[in-house]
Order: C-alpha cells, then structure tokens, then sequence
C-alpha cells in the first residue's frame, strides 16, 4: 500500500496535528502519500503542509473557498464523508475500509514507531508561513537582545469552563499566581512572558510583569512561538503539548493549588502520551474516570 487517506476530522488544530503524525511518519519511511480529507482554519497557515511531498489536502481548494467563503465550502466539502451515511458506513463500520488504506488518524495518536528515526522530517512540515515564522521570530529576537528567559503561558479558557467541572479552568488570578511562583523559581534570570489564550483577558491582570505582546493573533503563531519559549505552563491540552513537541520545550501542566517549585517538574513532550522524562499523559478518558474517583472519594468540593 503506497498510500493512506485519514478520514476523521477529531477536534480542532492540534488534535489534528497529532493524528497526523503517525501517517506522515510511515509515509516518509516508505516514501508513499497521506491523503487528509478534513481540516480547520489554521491550516491555510501551513502551506507546508498542504502542498508537501507525502501530504495533500485533496478537498482543500482555495479558489472553491475564494469564491464561496470559507463556512459554506467547509460544510459542502463535508457532506462527502463525515457527514454522508455510506461513506461514514464505509470508513467506520467495515473492516475492509483499512485494508484499503482508509484509517481514522486519531487512532493512531499512540504510536511512536516513526517518531525517533523521522520526528525532523514530521515536524519540518509543520512549519507556519513565512510571514507569519519571520513575525514571531522578530518579537523573540528583541526580547532575547535583552537576555529574557521566556516563559509561554498556555491561558486555556473558553471550553474548559465546564470540561470536568472545570477543573483545569484558571482564572486570570490563579495565572498570576503560576506566574509568580515562576519568578521565583527563575529568580536568577530576567523572566518575560508569553501568553497564548483563546480568550481576551485583561491586561492589568497581568501589570508590573514583563508580558510579550505578540504582532498577529491566531493559533499558528500561538504554536510558533510557545514552540521558542525556554518553558511552558498550562492546562493539560493538546496545543500545548504539540508546541512542546515540535520545540522540544520544557512543559509543566497545570493542576488545582500546584505549587511550581521544581525546574525538574518541566519537561519536553516525547510523544502524545508521554514527556521525555518518561512520566505518561494521561487520555481524556483517564482523566475523566480519575475525577470521577476523586469525587466519589472526598466530594465536589
């Protein structure tokens, strides 16, 4: 088989990302083609991506989305399979779908086989456009002229209200508070921050810390940068895992009264379910079944 065709559309950018990598790591190794159907806005951001050697978008059009927007496209070009009872019958209920080459990449997230031998070759394609590499990296180099040690701040908010009880939902404070302890910890260095989020957040939550302020916002130049950071902190999510992963940064995920007093508790990410320190990412669904033991236990306090 000299060729796969992802099939799954499983959440946004980064859960995207990850169920790429396993595909286009087989792909390099047997110099064959990944075919992925879906995607999300960002992508438009990767052209790398789109129009690589062992990658292509084939439904991806960009004068089909010129001509009659973006939303409108996204939803005609998903009738053909996500939306469309035999061909989801065909890639989801049959056993021959694989056979032919036909594979739903969120499920291949936790192989690793690829990624030691070709994890440069992976994440080369995965380089945002040159407009947008050249802006982040203009921000970085003034503040590394400056000798900053530079901390990305992942400020997950929206979704994360509610997803476990919003148990990994930070207000601004209780950031501020991470922040703090970071310079602390980092006391010996000149700290600024990079904060990526999905949500405005006022700045004076935020005043008298030395706070980059990035030139474009959107996800690709959030990834990007966080990739450059000397360390990460958020709440466990794919984005920040991924920008980990690429930049090989050190991340710490975020948990309810933490106390970050430890370099030792950062550490880059080696694969989906794993960071280099050998410690092992829990799945959402871990997650979920530990909560659910947690409140069992003591209550949802």
């Amino acid at each position: 088989m000299k060729f796969r065709v992802i099939t799954d559309a499983p959440g946004q950018t980064c859960n995207r990302f990850w169920s790429y990598v396993d595909s286009i790591g087989w792909a390099i190794a047997n110099n064959a083609h990944v075919y992925i159907l879906y995607w999300d806005k960002s992508i438009k951001d990767y052209d790398l991506l789109r129009s690589g050697k062992y990658v292509s978008f084939p439904l991806y059009n960009t004068r089909g989305i010129n001509i009659i927007g973006y939303d409108k496209y996204n939803y005609l070009s998903h009738r053909v399979f996500p939306n469309n009872k035999l061909a989801s019958m065909f890639c989801y209920k049959t056993k021959i779908a694989p056979s032919l080459g036909f594979i739903q990449g969120w499920s291949t997230r936790d192989s690793t086989q690829y990624i030691k031998e070709y994890k440069q070759e992976i994440i080369s394609l995965f380089m945002p456009n040159k407009e947008i590499k050249e802006s982040v990296e203009e921000l970085f180099w003034h503040f590394r002229s400056e000798g900053y040690f530079i901390v990305g701040v992942h400020m997950r908010k929206g979704d994360y209200r509610n997803f476990l009880n919003g148990k990994y939902y930070f207000s601004s404070a209780q950031y501020r508070d991470f922040m703090n302890q970071l310079l602390r910890l980092y006391s010996d260095k000149k700290v600024c921050f990079y904060i990526s989020t999905n949500e405005k957040y006022e700045t004076t939550a935020f005043e008298g810390m030395c706070i980059m302020q990035p030139m474009m916002l959107n996800a690709a130049y959030d990834l990007y940068a966080l990739g450059l950071c000397d360390r990460i902190i958020g709440p466990i999510s794919t984005f920040s895992r991924w920008a980990s992963f690429v930049g090989n940064v050190p991340l710490c995920f975020l948990r309810q009264r933490m106390a970050i007093s430890d370099d030792k508790m950062f550490s880059p990410i080696q694969d989906y379910y794993h960071f280099a320190s050998g410690k092992e990412i829990l799945s959402v669904k871990g997650l979920e079944d530990r909560y659910k033991r947690v409140v069992n236990l003591y209550g949802n306090s």
